[in-house]
């Protein structure tokens, strides 16, 4: 039912089952996926045999009812990161992964193709355009599936030289198999780099060797500033491991320092940060701080005429350089079955990450639709950009 993949390792005669998982871990009472998702696992009345991080020993007349009861416990998944409940997305789920901005594959009709393998994050930067405080849930998709379904879809594209972009509403230093999803994509015929998003959290530089050895192409990190500074994020974030991690990646792969440049907060900070890309050779593209609906907001947004005007002048004053950007290959656009406008029959599948918004599912797509109830639903088809789908009950 659940996308793991059992290990059975007991002889056939015995009269004990042992119940291991290439993706669960057990301990003090509970059931982990991927290391950060965690829920309690009732064990009582069972004929348990041996527990260990690795596996369940279970007599066989209780097999059945340990399975019943682990697919229960993994229905009420708790992110260890942000306390959220989680929905985990698996291939037996039933949950698409193209048409919600949340989770699963994005395509915008370009040679870069998105992938969210989770949400959720910490770090608390204060300028944040998803603001983790208002996501009620979390998510997180079951590698293989997310892996299995990109290599269905981008021969669609029509085009060998896709940039596969691994960018999480979180952060993706969270996601346990990360290395191995960066492997898969790599030996995917139509991929040519495989870059990633990050701040750097929960990477270490044995991690970012195995991610390089994997097949990373390009990583972008999000620094900010070159210290700790409350006025751009949590204290978890340490801008000093983010500099350490870019000075060893940029050793072998395309490395690029994205800072966010707040008016009024962080304009000497992300002036070190362009001397600092300077330094080790990367790409720094400064980003302007955008008010978001459902986003923080720190302070107002600069306008672009000034913001545009700043980076003018510390380009003349050799601060920062300009950006080298490729032109990007021609590619096609996924397939969208539903158009804005149209009434279809959906399951309304499981609850958004908003307050009030649901999943629902309809010819192969997710749709986010608000203020609905889990079961079947007519929903009329609000917004279909880029194959990203908003509905509401018709």
């Amino acid at each position: 039912m659940f996308g793991f993949r059992k290990i059975k390792v007991m002889p056939e005669d015995s009269e004990m089952m042992r119940y291991s998982y290439e993706n669960l871990r057990f301990a003090s009472g509970k059931v982990f996926l991927y290391g950060v998702f965690a829920a309690p696992l009732d064990l009582s009345g069972l004929d348990v045999l041996n527990t260990s991080r690795e596996h369940v020993d279970v007599a066989d007349k209780d097999s059945k009812q340990f399975e019943r009861r682990l697919h229960a416990a993994l229905r009420e998944l708790n992110s260890t990161v942000t306390g959220k409940p989680t929905t985990y997305i698996h291939a037996n789920s039933g949950i698409p992964l193209v048409g919600s901005n949340e989770f699963g594959i994005m395509d915008r009709g370009s040679s870069m193709v998105e992938l969210r393998p989770l949400s959720g994050c910490n770090v608390g930067c204060t300028f944040c355009s998803v603001d983790d405080d208002r996501r009620l849930r979390d998510f997180v998709v079951e590698k293989e599936y997310l892996v299995a379904e990109l290599a269905r879809l981008l021969p669609l594209k029509k085009c060998q030289q896709l940039e596969v972009i691994v960018n999480p509403q979180g952060e993706a230093g969270y996601y346990a198999p990360l290395v191995e999803l960066v492997a898969d994509i790599a030996k995917l015929s139509e991929v040519v780099c495989v870059t990633l998003y990050t701040t750097g959290v929960g990477i270490t530089p044995a991690r970012m060797d195995a991610l390089m050895a994997a097949g990373l192409g390009k990583i972008s990190f999000s620094l900010h500033a070159l210290e700790k500074d409350a006025r751009v994020a949590s204290p978890i974030y340490d801008p000093q491991n983010t500099m350490a991690l870019a000075r060893r990646a940029a050793k072998s792969i395309k490395v690029v320092l994205a800072p966010v440049m707040v008016q009024g907060v962080n304009e000497d900070a992300v002036q070190q940060v362009c001397r600092f890309g300077r330094q080790i050779g990367a790409m720094v593209l400064v980003q302007n701080f955008v008010s978001h609906k459902l986003g923080k907001k720190p302070a107002p947004q600069r306008s672009w005429e000034d913001f545009f005007a700043l980076l003018a002048s510390w380009k003349q004053q050799g601060i920062l350089d300009d950006p080298v950007l490729e032109p990007l290959p021609i590619a096609a656009s996924l397939p969208k079955p539903l158009r804005k406008g149209d009434i279809v029959d959906a399951e309304i599948m499981v609850a958004g990450r908003l307050p009030h918004e649901w999943i629902a599912v309809a010819k192969g797509r997710s749709i986010s639709v608000m203020h609905a109830k889990a079961g079947p639903a007519r929903i009329r088809i609000i917004r279909d950009k880029d194959n990203f789908y908003y509905g509401e009950v018709a």
